[in-house]
């Protein structure tokens, strides 16, 4: 069996927490953390990423990633790429992500759709992408 990657937006609430110990429990060999979303609980995710090893995460204001940033420097703990505010939600929704989950998922759905058509056009799924196009925010 291959190891699954796994995006968490709302990782740092109860649903995100409950999310990361179910999949915690189901084994690395099953479930990768590829991404996490967050607000301003730079402590918890601080926690979180020290124990997952995300390649992106994404948090609400440019002084939340500048905590961050300082947190994980001085538990000399990884340090993945941090986006900010709702486009960083987007890129962490649409990273090579399989599964895509926590309360923020569903509501960022649609405005995802909204944001992604506007900038690249309708979607077309036999591109084999999520994205049309892979653009930095």
């Amino acid at each position: 069996m291959s190891t699954r990657g796994i995006a968490i937006l709302g990782s740092t609430g109860s649903i995100g927490c409950n999310t990361l110990r179910v999949i915690e429990s189901l084994g690395p060999e099953r479930f990768r953390i590829v991404a996490l979303g967050a607000g301003r609980n730079v402590a918890r995710l601080a926690d979180q990423i020290t124990q997952h090893q995300p390649e992106l995460v994404s948090v609400d204001t440019e002084e939340s990633a500048q905590q961050l940033k300082t947190e994980l420097t001085t538990r000399n703990a990884w340090l993945p790429r941090i986006v900010i505010g709702e486009e960083g939600l987007v890129e962490v929704a649409w990273l090579k992500s399989q599964l895509t989950t926590g309360p923020t998922a569903w509501s960022l759905v649609p405005w995802a759709q909204s944001v992604s058509s506007q900038l690249c056009g309708p979607w077309k799924p036999e591109s084999g992408s999520r994205l049309p196009i892979r653009k930095r925010w």
